[in-house]
């Protein structure tokens, strides 16, 4: 019962993982269809960088698989970062 349990939260854990959306370049963009803007705003400072799971999170509830990076907005402290969602 124990091994029936890991193995089912093992197979939702690597089906969540997989449906994560990526990061592309323009070049790949252009070989897909393009959803949308997404936006996300962060707190933090420059070491940290850009949140992609959060990103790729926002894109995945806009129906996306993959996203293009397209400008970052604001001061180290706080930030906006658009992207375009693609499928």
């Amino acid at each position: 019962m124990k091994a029936t349990k890991y193995l089912l939260a093992a197979l939702a854990f690597a089906s969540f993982s997989s449906m994560a959306a990526i990061e592309i370049t323009k070049e790949e963009a252009a070989k897909h269809t393009e959803i949308g803007p997404v936006t996300i705003s962060q707190d933090g400072d420059d070491t940290v960088g850009i949140d992609h799971t959060r990103l790729s999170k926002a894109v995945d509830e806009k129906g996306g698989k993959y996203y293009v990076i397209i400008g970052r907005e604001g001061k180290t402290t706080f930030e906006t970062i658009n992207a375009v969602a693609y499928k």
